[in-house]
């Protein structure tokens, strides 16, 4: 493994108040850490002990294998530096799922070796269940595909349907969220929700959830073994619901009206984080209390910084690290964090 360098900055955070500032150190990586507006993000997951970090890029797919003490780029189809717009990972890290330029891909051994489970269609999002074995993806314009442990299964072909993003619940499933805008105007926006298991053969049964008549975006989705959270990237009207055991909804009210876009999680806890952009900054909105109220800080400014996403792991019951990977519109910023929450 080529060594590329330790997660930037980590802040530490008790109870909702900063620690003086002697408490947290910073330093830059190299090759993760983008200092450019040529190298773009799309999204960062890990193993729940925070082990494996994988980051999707458009110059290669990132990795750690040591909670992100080094780094280095996994060769995918014979290159190190192919456009990776997506990736997911099971509970473990073994299972990697990416989407490659019209490939959708599975790994089964920590990126040594990759299976192409589809081809033909350019991918907007994909997700995979705990195990890593099951997932779900989909296709702007096209349709919902699911792979059920054995067979890629269509799930809905509706192509009037702009399907943007897509999530398997990774903890308290089997639960699949699938969401699409009107494409063309000839579609309704909506949410929908299925709790049929995964492995089935057939189409998944959903339920819509949030059926409203402005275009939703896509949304990130975290989940803490009882609640699963969605964040609609951008958009500020009714955006921010859970599914909390059944598939009803929620509004998330303390935070309606801000633009997020990227939430994180974690089981047995009450923590709960989102990432905003204001302005040229990026915020932070965290709680240990559930979704009643949030703290929040200013992560970083920059010019022209945008599409923050994050992902965390657990270190104890009482302390939560957050990665967070932003792009930047303008060169010469630092723009990735570990961001360690103590409670």
């Amino acid at each position: 493994m080529n060594s590329l360098g330790t997660i930037q900055s980590i802040f530490k955070y008790n109870q909702g108040i900063a620690i003086p500032p002697a408490s947290y150190s910073a330093s830059a990586i190299s090759g993760l850490q983008a200092t450019t507006s040529s190298i773009n993000f799309n999204n960062i997951c890990c193993s729940q002990n925070g082990q494996y970090i994988y980051a999707s890029s458009n110059v290669g797919l990132y990795y750690s294998t040591n909670t992100g003490s080094t780094w280095s780029k996994m060769t995918i189809s014979g290159s190190t530096s192919n456009n990776i717009a997506w990736v997911d990972t099971s509970l473990n890290g073994q299972y990697i799922w990416v989407i490659y330029s019209s490939y959708v891909l599975m790994s089964n051994n920590y990126g040594s070796s990759f299976t192409t489970i589809q081809s033909g269609h350019s991918c907007n999002m994909i997700s995979c269940d705990g195990t890593g074995v099951y997932a779900i993806w989909v296709i702007y314009g096209y349709g919902v595909y699911r792979y059920n442990g054995s067979s890629v299964v269509l799930e809905n072909s509706a192509s009037n349907t702009g399907w943007l993003s897509c999530a398997m619940a990774k903890n308290n499933g089997p639960y699949t969220i699938i969401n699409g805008n009107r494409k063309g105007g000839s579609a309704t926006s909506n949410i929908s929700v299925s709790t049929t298991p995964y492995n089935n053969t057939s189409l998944l049964s959903y339920t819509v959830v949030d059926n409203n008549s402005y275009d939703v975006n896509a949304f990130e989705s975290s989940e803490d073994g009882n609640n699963m959270y969605l964040c609609q990237w951008g958009y500020t009207i009714a955006t921010y619901v859970f599914i909390n055991g059944s598939t009803s909804t929620t509004q998330i009210t303390a935070l309606n009206g801000i633009a997020m876009y990227g939430c994180t999680t974690q089981p047995s806890t009450n923590f709960v984080c989102f990432v905003s952009v204001s302005g040229s900054s990026v915020i932070v909105y965290y709680s240990w209390n559930g979704i009643s109220s949030f703290s929040n800080f200013t992560l970083c400014s920059s010019s022209g910084v945008y599409l923050p996403r994050c992902c965390s792991y657990v270190v104890s019951s009482t302390e939560i690290v957050v990665l967070v990977i932003t792009n930047l519109i303008s060169s010469g910023s630092l723009s990735q964090y570990s961001i360690t929450f103590i409670k």
